[in-house]
């Protein structure tokens, strides 16, 4: 159990806390297009607790043998990029839904992670 393994740790550690914070904003917004809590920094935190679950599998797996982390880096790359071509899919559907209300979302929030522009205007 070297660095790469305990770097591992910390980040499923930080994907748990992101994941709880994605359910906690479903339960207080009930309804409708979720925008609060965590979906004000982002508009697709849960994935990005999913992408941060699957690098750290890839330090793990590196930590343990270079040709598992080879296979394990690969199979993250094919998972990130399947999950965007979900979240590209995702965007079209929330777009006919919710319409001029997931536009202003989406003018407001960056889709993985970022500075949400009107923290940016506030500072001005």
């Amino acid at each position: 159990m070297g660095p790469l393994f305990w770097t591992g740790c910390v980040l499923i550690t930080i994907a748990g806390i992101i994941y709880v914070s994605t359910i906690i904003a479903f339960v207080k917004a009930r309804k409708g297009l979720t925008s609060i809590g965590i979906y004000q920094i982002s508009r697709n935190p849960m994935y990005i607790a999913w992408f941060l679950v699957f690098i750290a599998f890839t330090f793990m797996a590196w930590q343990a043998d270079i040709i598992m982390g080879f296979l394990t880096a690969f199979i993250t790359l094919l998972n990130i990029f399947v999950i965007h071509w979900m979240v590209l899919g995702e965007e079209r559907f929330l777009s006919k839904k919710y319409g001029d209300a997931y536009y202003e979302y989406i003018k407001r929030t960056p889709r993985y992670v970022g500075i949400p522009r009107k923290s940016l205007k506030s500072n001005r």
